[in-house]
């Protein structure tokens, strides 16, 4: 009995100096925050002793990291890097097959002078818009020829121009009046023949309405270096009239 009762007196004294030791505000998990803490003054006992070794782990990685970098961008600056490699493609076999039969050295020059011919060749500019005309003092003569024809007698005027030709498109004429005591007017076709201004054709019109080229002359077009058509009316008062109008081509 003596024995045990020695025991639990010191295991009181024992307990009562570990409740002394931890003070107050001790809770179960304090020491496990104090290994926690001993571990981490351990690992940066660590990382302090093996500081230059790490520096230069991380340098180097750095290193590496710019090399690679470096190596990408020189890869995207060269567009060859992504181009197909065509140089193994039959390109005379290709070149040979185009040609076709009968290809010569000289084939590609007679071709150049078949455009040049063709590009030397006149092509015609349209008038737009068509010119009107109207005359209401058509008289019996013309004081003079053209290109220097009255004013009241022109129904046409293409005078002539240094390296110019001109194609006469259409024609409409409405005539309106053959003047007073009058029966008829009569249309007259000139062009340069041989550099000289002459009448080729001339056609009298005895019924009011409308006429065009091909009624007046038989023609579709009149291609000439200069084109005029005049009127005149049979009677003597200067007072018959027509209005209309007509659309040239010319090419330079």
């Amino acid at each position: 009995m003596g024995g045990n009762g020695h025991k639990s007196n010191w295991l009181v004294i024992l307990k009562n100096h570990l409740e002394d030791v931890k003070g107050p505000g001790w809770v179960d998990e304090n020491l496990v925050s104090i290994k926690a803490g001993l571990a981490a003054l351990a690992l940066e006992a660590t990382l302090g002793t093996h500081d230059t070794e790490i520096k230069a782990l991380l340098a180097a990685i750095a290193g590496y990291i710019d090399t690679e970098i470096g190596a990408i961008e020189a890869k995207l600056d060269t567009p060859a890097n992504f181009m197909a490699d065509v140089s193994a493609l039959a390109l005379e076999a290709t070149l040979t097959a185009i040609k076709g039969a009968g290809w010569t050295t000289e084939t590609l020059k007679v071709i150049k002078d078949a455009i040049d011919a063709i590009a030397g060749v006149d092509t015609y500019q349209e008038q737009i818009p068509d010119t009107d005309f109207s005359l209401d003092a058509i008289d019996d003569t013309l004081t003079s020829d053209p290109p220097n024809a009255d004013a009241e007698n022109s129904v046409v005027d293409i005078d002539q121009n240094a390296g110019d030709t001109f194609a006469l498109r259409s024609l409409w004429v409405n005539i309106t009046s053959f003047g007073t005591g009058g029966t008829k007017l009569t249309f007259e076709l000139w062009v340069p023949l041989n550099a000289v201004v002459t009448k080729v054709d001339s056609v009298d019109v005895t019924a009011l309405g409308i006429q065009n080229l091909m009624d007046l002359f038989g023609l579709q077009e009149v291609h000439a270096d200069g084109i005029w058509i005049t009127v005149l009316t049979d009677s003597g008062s200067a007072d018959a009239a027509c209005a209309g109008t007509y659309r040239h081509a010319k090419a330079s």
